[in-house]
Formats: structure tokens, sequence, C-alpha cells
């Protein structure tokens, strides 16, 4: 990785662009940057072959991907008990916050579970994830366990008992972008943990 101004790269890329290695390599660069760009995964150029484990198989990252999201909605339910406990509300963003960072922990203890070498680089199971989803017959396969393994948040919050006039009058009003924070004032947790 070397500090070159743009004239020194330029002439470098204008040398080299006929050599093979460069140029599978300046494909795969575009194709990750417009799957990016569009909203896809994208895949790691020339992710070595050595980084993925032999044994990573589509079983093996729709394995990884059910303890995952059953870690994360055990931490999120954690998380909420402990909110309950404390008499906490919880908000939009407080919600918001504490999902991602279960997905995340969880995401990283099921790969530290099932492959304890990727440990600190879970940039490879997302590329190889990015790389398996572009097949119609996984991503299919995938939805399907993303759709089962969905939590119903929705179901751990009810309303308090005096929310109900609250929640009535704010029912009669639309909408209107921007009234997200404070959507889960006045919620507590249900009784179903």
């Amino acid at each position: 990785r070397a500090n070159l101004p743009g004239e020194a790269l330029a002439e470098l890329q204008q040398r080299y662009s006929g050599d093979e290695t460069v140029a599978i390599h300046i494909e795969a660069q575009t194709a990750m940057l417009q799957d990016a760009l569009s909203g896809v995964s994208p895949v790691l150029p020339e992710l070595p072959a050595w980084e993925a484990p032999a044994d990573f198989s589509d079983d093996k990252v729709i394995e990884v991907l059910k303890e995952a999201y059953a870690l994360e909605e055990k931490k999120v339910k954690k998380a909420l008990h402990r909110s309950r406990g404390k008499q906490q509300t919880v908000t939009v963003q407080d919600f918001d916050a504490m999902t991602r960072v279960a997905r995340k922990d969880g995401l990283e203890q099921a790969l530290k579970k099932c492959f304890p070498q990727l440990e600190g680089r879970p940039e490879v199971f997302h590329s190889v994830l990015a790389a398996r989803v572009k097949t119609e017959a996984f991503a299919s396969r995938k939805n399907k366990v993303d759709e089962a393994s969905k939590p119903q948040w929705s179901k751990f919050f009810a309303p308090k008992p005096h929310s109900s006039r609250v929640a009535a009058k704010a029912a009669s009003k639309p909408f209107e972008p921007g009234q997200e924070e404070g959507l889960l004032d006045g919620l507590e947790m249900g009784s179903s943990l």
C-alpha cells in the first residue's frame, strides 16, 4: 500500500493494464464497488482461498446464520429484560442500538463457535455469504432462514394502561417523518419473556 500521487498511480495502471493478474484484480475491484453502490453485499476481491475455511459449505454458512440470529434474539431479550427490571423506557434509538450490538456480538460468537480460525475476521464470512447469495438456490435458503429467524419484537412490548389514551390520540394524527423519536415511549415490555 504505497502512498502514490494520482499521476504515478495512473501511470502504473497504464503500464500494467495488459497484465492478466492486474486485469483480474481491477475487474474484481470494479465488481465490488458496483455491488456496494447497488446495495448488494460486496464480495472482497481475490479473497485468498486460505482465509475461507475448507469446510465453509452452504450448510455451514446457514448454520452460522441460524446460530447468529438465535444469539442476537437472546441478547436483545436479555437487554429488554434488564430495562424492564429497572423500569426504564426503551426508545426507538435505544432499541436500534441494542439490536445492532446484539447482531454484531451474535455473529462474532457464532463464528467463534463454528469457525474459531475466523475470530476477529467477520469480513471473510460476509464476503463468502455475499458470494453465495448470488446463486438463486442459496439465496432462497437464506431468505427462508432470515424469515424464520426474524424476531417479532412487537410482541415484547405492551401498552401501559394509561397509554391507550395517548395511543388513540397519536393514531388520530397522520404519521409524519421525524415522528419515530419516542415511538416506543410509554410502552413497556410485555410479560411474554
